[in-house]
């Protein structure tokens, strides 16, 4: 049984590709942790302070804090389709790139 070649991580880390994909990956990280802490914030915040607004009826039996608190569930599966949509379109293709040069760079056995 062979062992699996040696990565040159050094050499990766150099890669415009791979500085790119770990930028792009950050930039969304923060985009997305920015924007769910935001949202939950204001949510918290509306019903510490705001307690007029959340409890006004929206349809009888609907208030705007129930509605607000299950947006939090549409706001997950936002970022998670915009999460999808990002991997697929942006981090494999360069994630593929990387793995193309390494594997270019390996020495024949």
């Amino acid at each position: 049984m062979t062992s699996p070649p040696k990565a040159n991580y050094r050499a990766i880390a150099q890669l415009k590709s791979f500085e790119e994909l770990l930028e792009r990956r950050r930039r969304f990280g923060r985009v997305a942790l920015g924007g769910a802490i935001l949202w939950f914030g204001g949510f918290i915040l509306l019903t510490c302070y705001a307690h007029s607004f959340m409890g006004t009826l929206i349809v009888p039996g609907l208030s705007v804090a129930y509605v607000l608190g299950l947006s939090q569930f549409v706001m997950v599966w936002a970022i998670t389709a915009a999460y999808l949509h990002a991997s697929t379109k942006t981090f494999e293709p360069l994630q593929e790139q990387v793995v193309a040069h390494e594997l270019a760079m390996e020495p024949a056995a």
